[in-house]
């Protein structure tokens, strides 16, 4: 699979992809609100498990919002502004730093 991932050329954008981001950005930030509303233990509920366990499908649905954000901004012209290293916030509302390949 790594090899094929050097050789071959990146799938075509796919927009269901963003159904797939949209799920998975809602549920993390109901999350987030969550922990952060009450205390500290909220931080152990099982559905933070839930995420933390989700292995290949959590990795995958984390890797398909980074696409989505970096299709988007990338078609609204951000990734040409100079000054995105002091962060630019992609149009899902997720915050970037780093656009170095």
């Amino acid at each position: 699979m790594l090899e094929a991932a050097f050789r071959e050329s990146a799938p075509a954008f796919d927009p269901a992809w963003r159904v797939i981001a949209d799920a998975y950005q809602t549920r993390f930030a109901q999350l987030l609100e969550a922990a952060l509303r009450e205390s500290a233990p909220a931080f152990d509920d099982s559905a933070w498990r839930d995420i933390a366990d989700a292995g290949f499908e959590g990795w995958q649905d984390t890797i398909l919002c980074q696409i989505v954000d970096l299709h988007d901004m990338d078609e609204a012209g951000m990734l040409r502004n100079e000054d995105r290293y002091f962060g630019i916030d992609a149009p899902r509302g997720n915050r970037w730093y780093n656009f170095d390949r």
